[in-house]
Order: structure tokens, then C-alpha cells, then sequence
């Protein structure tokens, strides 16, 4: 206890006598109050950026499935045209094939 006791006051001296841990009490009190609502708000903007960006990236996927989605329907709209038109016209050349006989 002793060599504690003497060890403090060698460390206030070197101070001005002044006392260490009180003074880094209230100097980290003051930075803890503001670094830690610095702290927060820089999380906050963080978890919102990641938030942000995982939210397009899905929306991305949405867009791009709808896209490839669309495009198949018209394909298949565009294949049934086509088969429907060389239907009619194999029919109008059976029809002329038959009525020349």
C-alpha cells in the first residue's frame, strides 16, 4: 500500500500535482460522449449504404428476371406467329396442289 501511495505522488508530481486519473476521467468522459455519437452516426450511414445497396442489387435481380422473362414471352409470341403463318401457307399449297388434280 505504501509503495502505491508513493508511486502516486511521484506521478503527480510529474503532473504539477495534479491527478492523473481524474483528469483522463474527465477528458475520456468528454471524448466519450462525442466520439460515441460520432461512432453511431457513422454506423448508422454505413448500415444504411449496405442496406441500400443489398436492396438495388435485388432489385437488380427483379429487373433482370422480368427482362429474360418478357423476352421469352415475346420469343414464344414471335415463334407461334411464324408457325401459324408457314401453317396457312402449307395449306393454301395443299389447297392449290388439290384443286389443280
Amino acid at each position: 500500500e505504501a509503495q502505491r501511495q508513493e508511486r502516486e505522488v511521484q506521478v503527480q508530481d510529474r503532473l504539477g500535482g495534479g491527478n492523473l486519473s481524474e483528469f483522463h476521467d474527465r477528458a475520456s468522459l468528454k471524448e466519450d460522449k462525442e466520439t460515441l455519437e460520432t461512432r453511431f452516426a457513422k454506423a448508422k450511414g454505413i448500415r444504411a449504404a449496405k442496406t441500400s445497396t443489398a436492396l438495388k442489387a435485388k432489385l437488380t435481380g427483379f429487373e433482370n428476371s422480368a427482362n429474360t422473362k418478357l423476352d421469352m414471352e415475346k420469343r414464344e409470341h414471335r415463334d407461334r406467329d411464324e408457325a401459324r403463318l408457314s401453317t396457312q401457307d402449307l395449306l393454301m399449297m395443299i389447297h392449290a396442289f388439290t384443286k389443280k388434280s
